[in-house]
């Protein structure tokens, strides 16, 4: 994970654009007392495709956190203890992905959690809501957890991880897109395995049922058979053959059309060496039909967003 940048919204985020910050001018009530936590997160290098949308037609303003202090998001009833060390950036909150519900005022966030237990560290989904624009957030839970499994490939002990979550209402459907990978057991972020990274897709009535939803799932050209991936979307077009796996996902939707842009990982390197190359590594976007069940969508490369 890359190094994180503070963000905040300031009334309602509705749209993050490669690293711009879209919000609404509201103003974010201070600390509150009580049990809160800050979300100390990176501004994603990933896109939500689509124009931003404000709430009541309230003006729009966009800054780079880059540039300026961004203040913090607080999430009430979500705490965490800062990891002390070599681990001392590794804890709080991270990867904001925020949506309006679209048969409701409310704004829904789902956001990666960062976690030190013993010494074990891992990454999993948690989910808040705020209905006042964004001025506070309630903690709603555990979306989708940090999980113990054996690696399909080798065998060895580990951990499930997600992050860097995405969310979208299209009518009465909630979709979703995160990323996944393996985590053996007591190592760093750096010893997760280049095979076995992985996009699950999601769907349900509602956004707390995503947390019980069948995956479909994504895969590259380096994700290995054993992960049971649905759809390798690097055969899909001979533009993305050597995108070796996906991050960052980002969802919209047009008519009767799901968009789906992602981060294509391409790598320096051969064999054990190989490693991804951050900039060789473009966003592209593929689009599916909304037709029946997700399980059954039929996804087509749309182009590149962004070249190389």
């Amino acid at each position: 994970m890359k190094k994180r940048k503070r963000l905040i919204i300031k009334g309602v985020l509705i749209l993050c654009a490669l690293i711009l910050i879209v919000v609404i001018k509201n103003t974010v009530q201070d600390k509150q007392s009580g049990n809160v936590a800050q979300i100390e997160g990176r501004v994603p290098s990933s896109i939500l495709i689509g124009a931003a949308a404000s709430l009541n037609n309230n003006e729009i303003e966009i800054f780079d956190c880059t540039d300026v202090v961004c203040r913090e998001i607080l999430i009430t009833g979500d705490t965490y203890t800062p990891a002390g060390g070599k681990r001392a950036s590794f804890s709080g909150y991270s990867d904001p992905s925020i949506r309006k519900d679209a048969n409701s005022d409310r704004i829904w966030m789902t956001y990666s959690h960062l976690y030190t237990e013993d010494k074990k560290i891992g990454v999993e989904t948690h989910y808040a809501h705020s209905d006042d624009k964004g001025g506070t957030w309630q903690y709603d839970g555990v979306l989708w957890e940090s999980k113990p499994i054996t690696n399909p490939v080798d065998g060895t002990t580990g951990s499930i991880e997600h992050e860097v979550s995405n969310i979208l209402p299209v009518g009465d459907t909630w979709y979703a897109a995160r990323l996944n990978y393996f985590l053996p057991g007591g190592s760093e972020l750096n010893d997760r395995p280049q095979n076995s990274f992985y996009i699950s897709m999601l769907e349900a009535e509602s956004i707390h049922e995503l947390k019980t939803a069948n995956p479909v799932t994504l895969g590259g050209a380096a994700t290995h058979d054993a992960w049971d991936i649905d759809v390798n979307l690097s055969q899909i077009d001979t533009g993305v053959k050597d995108c070796m796996w996906w991050n960052e996902p980002a969802l919209d939707s047009e008519d009767d059309t799901l968009y789906l842009g992602l981060r294509c990982m391409r790598f320096s390197g051969e064999g054990p060496f190989a490693r991804p190359n951050v900039a060789q590594s473009n966003i592209v976007v593929f689009k599916a039909v909304i037709n029946g069940n997700i399980e059954n969508f039929e996804w087509e490369f749309a182009g590149s967003l962004a070249s190389k």
